[in-house]
């Protein structure tokens, strides 16, 4: 049964696609779905583990200021070795300083 040709089809927007898609999937109740034995246990399982993942886990805010931190130290590094080329040094007082700004 083909309720919408291909030609149609391609006409749709990408966005218009993904929202077709969407639809359809929400239409189809969990008895339509054809899981395999594996893929229901495994759905299973992280259905229990779900609020043990949420409170172990970190939000997306936290992982941000990390990441952030992180990039901010490895390019400090990168320019200290570029300076280090160049024949620049700084005193254990400036490092120190410098070092504080990262813990």
């Amino acid at each position: 049964m083909e309720l919408l040709s291909h030609d149609e089809l391609v006409r749709l927007t990408p966005p218009e696609r993904l929202t077709l898609i969407s639809q359809l999937w929400d239409s189809l109740e969990e008895s339509h779905l054809p899981l395999t034995a594996a893929q229901r246990s495994e759905l299973d399982l992280r259905l229990c583990t779900l609020d043990e993942d949420r409170r172990e886990g970190i939000t997306w805010a936290a992982l941000k200021t990390e990441l952030e931190q992180r990039c901010r130290f490895n390019d400090a590094v990168k320019r200290g070795e570029e300076a280090l080329k160049r024949g620049e040094y700084l005193t254990h007082e400036q490092v120190g300083q410098r070092l504080e700004r990262f813990l």
